[in-house]
């Protein structure tokens, strides 16, 4: 592969050379897609297994656990982007893309949204929490991890 600047690496142009080479498939894109519940399932499903006999309600018990095996699937999720990227001859700090010139801008746009989608957000989570729970606070997810 050529040498690219840091900016060429993601425009349209590079992406498509990179697309006819076959270096980019959509089998792996989708796969990252789904890949968080996939590894979520296979995760939770492993842990409920370990309470089988000492839980009433083994997938309850695993579910406790999620704060710790969460980490366990960002990791493969990680894995998973980076093997991705290095068929496609990329490293995560391409993916950056960083620009100083447009620092202060790109600031206030990611501030902009945050500011436009925040209020947003809370919306649906009360309107959902009331449709569910009948109380605009949402169940904690975190309890303690024994039962």
């Amino acid at each position: 592969m050529q040498s690219m600047s840091k900016i060429d690496l993601n425009s349209k142009y590079s992406i498509g050379k990179r697309v006819e080479s076959g270096q980019i498939t959509w089998r792996w894109p989708t796969l990252i897609v789904f890949s968080r519940l996939i590894f979520a399932a296979i995760t939770q499903g492993l842990i409920a297994l370990l309470f089988f006999k000492s839980s009433p309600s083994p997938l309850d018990a695993a579910g406790n656990w999620w704060p710790v095996y969460g980490t366990l699937i960002d990791l493969s999720c990680f894995i998973l982007i980076s093997r991705l990227l290095k068929k496609e001859g990329l490293r995560f700090y391409d993916l950056l893309n960083f620009n100083q010139d447009l620092f202060w801008k790109d600031v206030t746009k990611g501030l902009g949204f945050i500011l436009w989608v925040f209020p947003l957000a809370m919306a649906g989570i009360i309107a959902c929490s009331l449709l569910i729970f009948s109380n605009p606070q949402p169940p904690s997810i975190y309890h303690p991890l024994t039962q």
